[in-house]
């Protein structure tokens, strides 16, 4: 799965995979993903308040700011 900081997959750039497990988003794209494409099922979390995000295999936003990118705290395998 891949993470961009600005919309339209610029800007800093994050691989994540499910074998990682969960992981907190680094500092450049917490509470700031512009755009993803999901290469497999993950769930995006937010801690604080706490929302979840099911994201499937193809998934993909070039514009996720003004969505939940704009809260995402971290990323997990499978399901949410």
């Amino acid at each position: 799965m891949c993470f961009w900081s600005e919309e339209g997959f610029g800007g800093d750039y994050w691989e994540w995979t499910a074998r990682s497990g969960y992981r907190d988003m680094p500092p450049g794209l917490h509470d700031h993903v512009g755009s993803f494409v999901a290469s497999t099922r993950a769930c995006f979390v937010n801690w604080q308040p706490t929302e979840k995000r099911d994201v499937f295999n193809g998934d993909w936003r070039s514009r996720y700011l003004g969505d939940f990118g704009g809260r995402i705290d971290g990323v997990g395998p499978g399901g949410c």
